[in-house]
């Protein structure tokens, strides 16, 4: 009998942890966005320094797109011509 009074008495306790613990979860996950939305005095705008202007804008290197597009193209093409040698097997 012992047994069962030692289940008897953890239930309500894992029961209570069972619903608390989504209670809690929520909770934190709720007040998050808040905290997060909270601004720091170093924040202000008047800290705050614009970005710098970019200073050189590269072009993008077409050649090696086409080489690379080529390049993946005949490797599909290439594999795909390899003949497989099933014979059959009857």
């Amino acid at each position: 009998m012992p047994v069962m009074k030692l289940a008897s008495r953890t239930a309500p306790r894992r029961a209570l942890s069972l619903v608390s613990a989504p209670i809690i979860l929520a909770a934190v996950a709720l007040s998050a966005p808040a905290a997060l939305a909270q601004q720091n005095a170093a924040d202000t705008p008047q800290s705050i320094s614009p970005p710098l202007p970019p200073t050189k804008q590269n072009k993008p290197p077409v050649i090696m797109y086409y080489l690379l597009a080529a390049a993946i193209v005949f490797l599909v093409v290439g594999v795909n011509t390899i003949p497989s040698k099933r014979g059959h097997q009857d």
